[in-house]
């Protein structure tokens, strides 16, 4: 597929990420979310903030500046919350791709369905692979084609988003999203993006807050199944 030729630019985005500055790719991102006609605003949950750190040249960065690590999952919450525009994109700090092409895409489905319509649009697993050619398609979800990565890049219409639940701190937010969201789970292939995966989360310092995560996981599935088995309420938070 030739490279998008942009059109109809009247939808503006809101760029949603956290960070711990660890990824080599975070600065050059930020400059092109920066530079999209697409991008209203860059809201930047800042888990490692140190006041030397110059963003200024990050003209529509609104820079949240936590006294220390809130972790990823209460982060999203904190960003969507914060965020001013319905169209809403939640990004992982460890990738790179062609925002205006991605934003492209978006604006489309925005312009033909609007994307309160659209559901929950994730990533695929083949978009990380070399030489995928540009070339989206947008399907449902399948767990058993897409191995992993589906939450590194997530786009929804603000009005579909359900608080995570704040036990979990670094994994299994898009795990939770798939099962109770009410909205349709979406997936994009044939996109191309650049990245390494967990950068940030593979680091051993995490590794007993995201065994955490995987018990409190459980303990979840475990309350639904029940809750479901009783026909009982599922109450989640």
């Amino acid at each position: 597929m030739e490279k998008i030729k942009y059109k109809n630019m009247k939808n503006k985005f809101s760029i949603t990420l956290p960070t711990l500055w660890k990824s080599e790719y975070i600065f050059d991102m930020l400059k092109k979310y920066d530079e999209s006609e697409y991008v209203k605003e860059i809201l930047l949950v800042d888990n490692a903030y140190d006041p030397t750190r110059d963003l200024s040249y990050i003209k529509k960065l609104i820079h949240i500046q936590e006294p220390h690590n809130t972790y990823v999952i209460p982060a999203y919450n904190k960003l969507v919350k914060n965020s001013t525009t319905d169209l809403i994109v939640l990004s992982s700090d460890d990738i790179d791709f062609d925002v205006d092409s991605y934003l492209y895409i978006l604006n489309e489905i925005q312009n033909q369905i609007g994307f309160e319509n659209a559901g929950i649009i994730g990533a695929h697993s083949d978009n990380f692979e070399e030489n995928v050619e540009l070339d989206p398609a947008i399907e449902p979800y399948d767990p058993s084609n897409n191995k992993t990565g589906w939450g590194v890049l997530i786009s929804f219409h603000k009005s579909t988003w359900m608080q995570l639940p704040e036990q979990f701190k670094i994994w299994y937010a898009d795990n939770w999203m798939q099962m109770v969201m009410p909205s349709k789970i979406f997936q994009m292939r044939r996109f191309p993006i650049k990245t390494k995966m967990s950068t940030t989360s593979a680091s051993p310092e995490f590794q007993a807050i995201i065994d955490k995560d995987t018990e409190e996981w459980h303990k979840l599935l475990n309350k639904i199944q029940n809750c479901i088995r009783l026909k009982l309420p599922v109450e989640i938070y």
